[in-house]
Parts: structure tokens; sequence; C-alpha cells
């Protein structure tokens, strides 16, 4: 991954903050599975960019979520139970 054993020490104790680039790089030795075992729930969705830092909503990337909704039907009745029983 070209990273130094210095930066990599102070990457894994919090003294520097990760690059972009650097997560960009380890993310792709990862598969599907190991990613979600890292991150899930509220993580899941600020790593895909839906809830920023802040937990501010991106209503656009939410809204782009809910189009692919209409063409799988398992998500689009998982959405309407959801809804039915939460809201």
């Amino acid at each position: 991954m070209d990273i130094s054993k210095g930066a990599l020490h102070n990457y894994l104790h919090s003294v520097r903050r990760v690059p972009d680039e650097v997560v960009q790089k380890v993310l792709q030795y990862l598969d599907e599975s190991e990613f979600r075992e890292i991150v899930q729930g509220v993580d899941l969705l600020k790593a895909t960019g839906i809830v920023k830092e802040s937990g501010a909503i991106d209503y656009s990337l939410a809204l782009q979520v809910l189009a692919l909704v209409a063409g799988d039907e398992y998500l689009k009745n998982a959405i309407i139970q959801f809804c039915y029983h939460e809201i």
C-alpha cells in the first residue's frame, strides 16, 4: 500500500487522521462482508455518505437509495413493512 511503518503507526494510534486516499487503498482489499463487519448501523450510513459526521442526512443520497427500491421487490416490501410498524 506504499505506507511507511511510521505513518501506519500514527494512523493506528490516532496520532494523525487517515487520509482518504489511504482509506480507498485499504477498502480495495476488503470484500463486502468484511466491510459490513467493520461498519454497521449508523456507522455504515456514515461510511456511505448518507449520514454526515455531524449527524445530518444527505437527502440527495437518501432519495437515490429510495429510487433503487422501485427495482427491488424485496427491498420495497421491507420498507413498506418497516413504515407500517414504525410510523
